[in-house]
């Protein structure tokens, strides 16, 4: 007798189908696709030594897609994101991607950014000088200057176009309140004509040292010529007047050696027993470590008859 068996295999058929759809049900719902958002550094490689690279983001965040389980055990060293440069020549070029390398499950809906655009120029080297530049007020009657940095020099390095936009290399000293000398350490920084800093170039040595003396500042003051007259003239004259040429004299000086001065004396000139006019060259008296303009007056005393 023939065994009738096709009803059997179709049930047995639409049974396995059924359960296949409950399986993939149940699991679906135990181990449900799932979104998430991940930020990953981008890594440059082949570059040459001789080339600068600029313009490549510094990391691309990715939009993914995987089961949960997948989520659960997905570490972000597995996801790699870079940009291979071993070809690269001095120019602009836009609309560059980063090559993303996923585990498998994983699948990428977006990355951003989409494109960038890429900036290869040469690296160069140049030395510069340092210009120290002094900020602040010292104590009062005290001046500051720069008496040396160490070195005066410094290496920057960089793309080629930033090393044209540096119009200067500075470092800043405050003497605030200061009335010793001193040194310190001062930061070197690359600036533009603006200046602004010119933050993507390297100088080196970051540092420098500035030698900074303080000194007290030189008084500036012009003040009218005086000369004392002593002794008498002979009997039966006197003093008709007296005349200082130049009238007035530029003093440079210490400020303790010229403040609250309301003139500036010359030596005692003396008159005992004159007859007639005294005229005389007398040497300005010179203020401690200063200077006179000029460096000497005439004195003309009139002597006149008494009435």
């Amino acid at each position: 007798m023939k065994l009738r068996t096709g009803g059997n295999w179709v049930a047995k058929i639409i049974c396995l189908v059924i359960a296949v759809v409950l399986w993939l049900f149940i699991m679906n719902d135990q181990n449900p696709v799932i979104e998430g958002r991940y930020t990953v550094p981008v890594v440059t490689t082949g570059l040459p030594s001789s080339l600068v690279a600029s313009g490549v983001p510094d990391t691309v965040t990715l939009h993914l897609r995987m089961q949960r389980n997948t989520m659960l055990g997905l570490r972000e060293s597995e996801l790699y994101a870079g940009v291979d440069l071993s070809e690269a020549e001095p120019g602009e070029y836009p609309h560059q991607t980063i090559r993303v390398m996923l585990p498998p499950g994983v699948e990428l809906i977006e990355q951003t950014p989409a494109e960038f655009t890429l900036r290869v120029e040469n690296f160069v080297l140049r030395t510069l000088p340092v210009s120290v530049h002094i900020v602040g007020k010292p104590v009062a009657g005290y001046e500051a200057k720069v008496e040396e940095s160490v070195p005066d020099t410094v290496t920057v390095s960089g793309a080629s176009g930033a090393l044209d936009r540096i119009a200067a290399v500075t470092a800043t000293v405050s003497v605030d309140g200061q009335q010793q000398s001193f040194q310190t350490v001062a930061p070197t920084e690359a600036r533009d004509q603006d200046g602004n800093i010119v933050s993507e170039v390297n100088v080196a040595p970051a540092n420098i040292l500035v030698k900074v003396k303080l000194a007290g500042a030189e008084g500036r003051a012009e003040l009218p010529l005086a000369v004392p007259i002593v002794g008498q003239p002979a009997v039966g004259y006197r003093v008709a007047g007296v005349t200082v040429t130049p009238a007035r004299v530029a003093l440079q000086a210490a400020p303790e050696a010229v403040q609250e001065q309301t003139e500036w004396s010359l030596p005692p000139l003396s008159v005992s027993d004159a007859t007639q006019d005294v005229v005389t060259q007398v040497p300005i008296p010179v203020p401690a470590g200063g200077t006179v303009t000029p460096e000497v007056a005439e004195v003309h005393v009139r002597i006149v008859p008494q009435t």
